[in-house]
């Protein structure tokens, strides 16, 4: 049998250092109104997170949370107090807590129709402006479960 030189490998020269990069954590939270539970169980789960989020902001004027699921947080806001209202009233205004999509719940893009998609989105949007006078300006879509033509047409 013959015997083969390998052919040598060139080695790349040494890569340069890239300048420093900024990175961005976007805190936020995604809620299922219904998936592997009930909507009361999710509900109670959601109490815990909004109470970590705004002691949270309380403590930490730097810290910003963005919430994209209107409906619990509809629910949440008609419980709560006066004193509590005027606290997150004023981490709306101050840009440490806002509202990201906004629809009442995220939906599912392979199955509804685009009226239903309007709804949703109706629902939500007219809860937060009727409540805090804002309108979201970043449209957030994380949990889509297929693609849909539509959402870019309702969101633009």
């Amino acid at each position: 049998p013959e015997i083969v030189t390998p052919t040598p490998i060139e080695v790349p020269p040494p890569i340069e250092p890239l300048d420093p990069i900024e990175v961005y954590f976007i805190c936020h939270s995604h809620t299922d109104a219904g998936w592997n539970q009930n909507y009361d169980s999710y509900y109670y789960q959601v109490i815990g997170i909004f109470k970590s989020i705004f002691d949270t902001l309380e403590v930490n004027p730097d810290f910003k949370f963005n919430w994209s699921d209107t409906n619990f947080f509809a629910r949440w806001w008609r419980d709560q107090t006066e004193e509590t209202k005027i606290k997150v009233w004023k981490f709306v205004e101050n840009g440490q807590f806002s509202f990201m999509g906004s629809t009442w719940v995220m939906n599912d893009e392979s199955l509804p129709e685009y009226w239903n998609m309007f709804l949703q989105m109706e629902t939500g949007l007219k809860f937060i402006n009727e409540t805090f006078g804002v309108h979201p300006w970043v449209a957030w879509h994380i949990d889509p479960f297929g693609a849909s033509a539509v959402t870019p047409a309702i969101y633009s």
